[in-house]
This record gives C-alpha cells, structure tokens and sequence, in this order.
C-alpha cells in the first residue's frame, strides 16, 4: 500500500518533541515516491521549525534543507512523474557531507556547517513545517536512521523492492519507520493512524481536509512474479516440499488461498500477494547460512528476502 496525496489539504502529522529524530550529524532517510506535478516544491519528510528536511523541489529534483532557511543539496538530476527511490545521507563532524541518492546511485553530494536540529515544531510526512509545500503523488514509505548508512546498504534497499526491507538495514539505529500500508485500498485517509514500525514508536495521523487522498494499492515494491532460488554457504540437500499463494489484504485472519497447493497463478500487477512455501533441508541445515531470494520475471539480478527469526 501507498498513500496518494492530493496535494491541497493533505498530510501526515507524527507530532512534536520527538527526539529520536532531532538528528543533526550522521543520519540518513530512504523514502519510495511518485509525484504527480514537476513544477512546485513538495515536501517528503519536513523536521520541525528551523530543522532538516528533503522535498521535491520545483525543478522536479531532490533537495535536502535546513528547514525553509537554507537549501544545502539539490540533486543532478531530475526525478519525472515515475516512481523514485529517494535518499540522503548525513555524515559526521561540524563539516559533514551529505550525499543524495536517486534509485541507489549518487546524485548529488556537498559538505555543511549547517546546524539542523529542530528548534520547536512537529514532524510532517507530506508538508512542511509552515503548512506548505504540500505533497501531490504518491508516498510507498519512509525511514529514518540515526547512523550514517553506506553506499552498498543504500543500494541494497532500493534492489530490495520489498515492503519490510528496511527492518534488515541497521536495525539497532532505524529510528522512525513509515509502511504507509495500515489500511485498505481505496479508503480515504482523513483520521487515519499510520503506524511508526521502529521502536520509537511515532505514530501519524492524517489531515484530508477536502476526503480526496487515499490509500492504494502497492505499485512499485510488488510482491507478484516471484521465483524463488535459495543460496546457502556450504553444500547440503535442499527439498521444496510445496508452494501455495495467499491473497494479502493486511489481515491474516481474513487472507485467504488463491488456489490450491503446488497450483501456479496469474494476477494483476500491484496485487499484493503472499508466497508460502516449504523447505526441507538435511545435512545439518541449522548449522548453514541460508539466504532466499527473488527476482522479477525479466530481470536478472536476484534480490534478498529479508528473514525474521
């Protein structure tokens, strides 16, 4: 699931005094966005009043700031009316660098003295700390470390394009953590909770003042066209007992089998759907580094399935 901004009256409010955000050196943000205009200023995450904050900017690039003060970063290039994987990273010292990714891939990088610590305000997903510069597209999700995250790490989420990834990037330091995926398809937002899935536990609540921004179905981390390959470190045998697709509708009492075991499924794309599969290992497995993977049919790198023990 996403959230479709109308770009009027709409938001997500996480609240003030949050500190677990008011981060000033080496931090990052990952956000999935689609915006649908290319000519205004719209703001993904905003921090407070006089803090950092990443939009969209009104030359359609990615631009991080220090609140509405100063802008320290605008991006390269451009990031159309297509879905983009958007991130920053801040590094350390009273002269940090900052760095902007576009889908994995350096866009951009700079260094600031800039102080960016929020000096009173709330935290906003969809506009800023003035009430402005509101979103109109589309937002998948959004995260926050407070750790400096590498390269390779920034590339490994945006490979991913699985909803919960973010969970297996540095876990310990994910300090805000927005699925956007709490409720269904089609209903509007006004009112509604979004869940903060990292410990620090700020939940949001929307603003739809006008009932004309919704929650849609996932588009960009699809679930569909799985095939499924298991690497392991050491040789052992592996058995795939069965395989059987569930529909995802964000209830596991209600979910229920598309078809029967073994039986393989056509779907439209952007469906949310659940794989569920058996895998007998003999040789001493529990001693052995197992990894799943997955890749779109077409595509030809395999990317990681993030486990849960």
């Amino acid at each position: 699931m996403a959230v479709d901004f109308n770009g009027d009256a709409d938001f997500i409010n996480i609240g003030s005094a949050k500190g677990n955000l008011d981060l000033n050196r080496s931090f990052s943000l990952l956000a999935w966005v689609k915006t649908d205009s290319t000519s205004t200023d719209q703001s993904i995450f905003s921090h407070g009043n006089g803090g950092w904050y990443i939009r969209l900017s009104s030359t359609n690039k990615i631009e991080f700031l220090k609140s509405q003060i100063a802008s320290i970063l605008t991006s390269t290039n451009t990031v159309g009316t297509v879905w983009v994987c958007v991130r920053f990273v801040m590094g350390a010292g009273s002269t940090a660098t900052i760095t902007l990714y576009k889908n994995g891939v350096s866009d951009g990088s700079t260094t600031t003295s800039q102080d960016v610590t929020n000096a009173g305000g709330d935290n906003w997903i969809g506009q800023d700390f003035a009430s402005s510069n509101r979103f109109n597209g589309k937002i998948g999700e959004v995260h926050v470390w407070n750790v400096e995250l590498t390269a390779s790490q920034v590339l490994d989420y945006y490979k991913s394009r699985i909803k919960g990834y973010a969970r297996q990037i540095s876990p310990s330091n994910l300090v805000g953590s927005w699925y956007l995926n709490d409720h269904p398809n089609g209903s509007t937002i006004g009112g509604k909770v979004y869940k903060d899935s990292s410990s620090s536990g700020y939940d949001g609540t929307a603003t739809d003042a006008n009932s004309n921004s919704t929650n849609v179905a996932e588009e960009v981390l699809s679930y569909s066209d799985f095939v499924r390959s298991i690497g392991v470190s050491t040789t052992i045998t592996i058995d795939q007992e069965g395989f059987r697709w569930r529909d995802d509708d964000n209830n596991e009492a209600s979910a229920t089998w598309l078809e029967s075991q073994d039986t393989n499924i056509t779907r439209n794309s952007g469906t949310n759907t659940r794989l569920r599969t058996i895998m007998n290992a003999t040789g001493d497995p529990a001693s052995k580094d197992f990894q799943l993977e997955f890749r779109k049919q077409g595509d030809t790198i395999w990317q990681k399935v993030p486990v849960r023990n």
